[in-house]
Formats: structure tokens, C-alpha cells, sequence
């Protein structure tokens, strides 16, 4: 998933990651229904979790563990299943 999420070009086109506070507010908003985005933005939200892991060690461990990870993974599998 890394591979694909992390270095897939169209996911990194034109997104400054690091000021992308439109993201970084619905991965902290534990309500945040993902299933009102395109699965575009959820491939790109689980990237910017993955890269944060290169600045704050623990970073995938903590949206792992506090269910983000899970709500994106879920929503873009019932996308899929239409």
C-alpha cells in the first residue's frame, strides 16, 4: 500500500503537503465523514499519513490505532463495491 499511496504521481501533482491544512483537518476530526469525499482525496490522505511518518516517528501507528486509517480503507472499499 505504501508503494502505491506514496509514489503514485498523480497523488502528488500540484499538492503542497506540507501546508495542506484542508487535509490535516479531516484526519484529526474524528467525525469527519469520509465517505462525502472523492476517493482521489481519501488516496491522498492516507499518502500525507504516510509521509508525516518521515517527520514524527509514530505517526501511521497513531491513525492505526485511533481508527483513520480503517474509516478511509472502509469508505473507498464500499466506493468500490458501489
Amino acid at each position: 500500500m505504501y508503494d502505491i499511496v506514496h509514489f503514485s504521481p498523480i497523488l502528488q501533482k500540484n499538492l503542497n503537503w506540507m501546508n495542506w491544512d484542508e487535509g490535516e483537518k479531516m484526519v484529526n476530526d474524528e467525525n469527519f465523514d469520509f465517505n462525502s469525499i472523492d476517493t482521489l482525496t481519501k488516496c491522498k490522505l492516507m499518502s500525507a499519513i504516510c509521509r508525516a511518518e518521515r517527520f514524527s516517528d509514530g505517526a501511521i501507528r497513531h491513525y492505526v490505532l485511533n481508527g483513520t486509517m480503517l474509516r478511509i480503507i472502509n469508505s473507498i472499499k464500499q466506493e468500490a463495491r458501489g
